[in-house]
């Protein structure tokens, strides 16, 4: 599993511990999003969401601006699935949803949940 280098942009952002943890993340969990094909999918993904009428002007804004349309695009370009908590909602206007987008261009993502079942993950609690 990795993220993407714009992902850990964000997250070093702040001054918290996910921050501090981002920071020292050994380099190769962070790939770069550094590619042609990635910034070209990314230019068509955030081509669409400019274009489309459903969201609104501010939603836009903030998909042009997170690292969420370079998570599908990395994920696009290299037959990945993007893991998120989003939800896809077809008439949305106010934010761009992640499973939107991936929908759109035919980019796999499932839920966090989704994900711990089909590695069948299992958590012992200790009291």
């Amino acid at each position: 599993m990795r993220s993407i280098d714009r992902v850990r942009d964000e997250l070093i952002l702040n001054s918290d511990r996910l921050s501090e943890w981002a920071k020292q993340a050994p380099d190769n969990l962070f790939v770069s999003t550094a590619d042609e094909l990635v910034i070209d999918t990314y230019m068509e993904m955030n081509k669409w969401v400019a274009e489309n009428g459903q969201f609104q002007p501010r939603a836009k804004a903030e998909f042009a601006n997170a690292a969420d349309g370079w998570v599908a695009a990395y994920a696009s370009v290299h037959k990945a699935i993007v893991i998120t908590h989003e939800v896809f909602r077809e008439n949305v206007k106010r934010r761009v949803p992640l499973p939107n987008v991936c929908r759109q261009f035919n980019t796999n993502y499932q839920d966090t949940f989704e994900m711990l079942r089909k590695l069948e993950v299992r958590f012992d609690w200790i009291r």
